[in-house]
């Protein structure tokens, strides 16, 4: 506890009942797990404070929150998944408040003892202030410092690192989004874990590309060595797919991984260099069976198909009407 004001403020005390500390002890652990629900989910300030215990779904096959559609920026509504670290800290913390509910009925005469808590009970109690309290719990985690305002002679607190940013609620939730980022989701999944309408708000303004792992993708690219080691022979393969083992070329580890030899099954049809007489006459033939000859007619290119001409069936005597009397 510290002394918030006189001349000992600031300093460290511990004169305080039993029951002060463990009510402070209780709103402390309260307040821890609603940061990292925060950051765990991306939830925004004033939908973590629309949850309510009856939206807390612990024992489904997937732990998660419903968020209703009134309660939720887009207005569509969702289920946010819960981590299972994240689930039994949240289980444990309403095991907490239903026993300090029971208490309190046993100590209260014709009170009945609740069986459950009530499903209207907010999952967490969500200050208005959660600015300056969030401000307080920065400076006594060491990310934020005091500084006395030369203009003014206040004390106020310093939260900008040194690109500038500032930390506030919404930041847990920039941090969420870059841990996403981080562990190298699809961006298409962690556009739909942010809630975004658009990918270039998940990718551009929800992720700090200075925390992402740059210098390890950069080391998993493949090595392309420079030495003179002895090449391997590699088979030449034509532009249409035919390959000809008479025609062997040798390449350095370099050109392998800059152009190996695989299946050209998308290359462009046409004569190839190493093509010899066989495929020349195979395509002659394959040009036979359809002819177009190109002519120009008053400044227009005009494409004439030959067609076979049509035969008549010969033999057949043609039928004879008769008129009855």
């Amino acid at each position: 506890m510290l002394i918030r004001r006189g001349k000992r403020r600031g300093k460290a005390i511990a004169n305080v009942r039993p029951e002060v500390r463990a009510r402070l002890e209780e709103v402390g652990l309260e307040r821890a797990l609603m940061y990292k629900t925060l950051v765990l989910t991306g939830l925004r300030k004033g939908e973590l404070a629309s949850i309510t215990v009856g939206d807390v779904e612990l024992d489904a096959a997937t732990p998660h929150l419903i968020l209703k559609a009134g309660n939720e920026k887009n207005r569509q509504g969702a289920e946010i998944p819960l981590r299972a670290d994240l689930a039994a800290d949240l289980r444990s913390m309403l095991a907490m408040r239903l026993k300090a509910l029971r208490q309190q009925a046993r100590i209260q005469p014709g009170m009945p003892i609740p069986e459950r808590l009530p499903p209207t009970m907010p999952l967490f109690r969500v200050p208005a202030c959660l600015i300056r309290i969030l401000n307080r719990d920065l400076v006594a985690a060491g990310i934020a410092s005091l500084v006395k305002d030369e203009r003014t002679g206040r004390m106020t607190v310093e939260k900008r690192d040194a690109r500038g940013r500032s930390v506030d609620v919404h930041a847990l939730r920039m941090t969420f989004g870059t841990h996403l980022s981080k562990a190298g989701l699809p961006l298409r999944t962690a556009q739909a874990s942010m809630r975004h309408s658009k990918p270039e708000l998940t990718a551009n303004l929800y992720s700090d590309p200075k925390l992402l792992d740059v210098a390890g993708a950069i080391q998993s690219l493949p090595a392309l060595p420079l030495d003179s080691e002895p090449a391997q022979s590699v088979s030449v393969v034509a532009e249409g797919g035919a390959l000809t083992p008479d025609c062997q070329k040798t390449a350095s580890p370099l050109a392998l991984l800059l152009a190996p030899a695989g299946d050209h099954s998308g290359a462009r049809e046409g004569k190839s260099d190493h093509e010899g007489p066989a495929g020349g006459q195979a395509e002659a033939e394959a040009s036979k069976t359809v002819k177009a000859r190109k002519t120009k007619k008053n400044g227009q290119r005009c494409v004439k198909n030959r067609q076979p001409a049509q035969q008549r069936v010969m033999g057949v005597e043609p039928t004879t009407f008769t008129l009855a009397t």
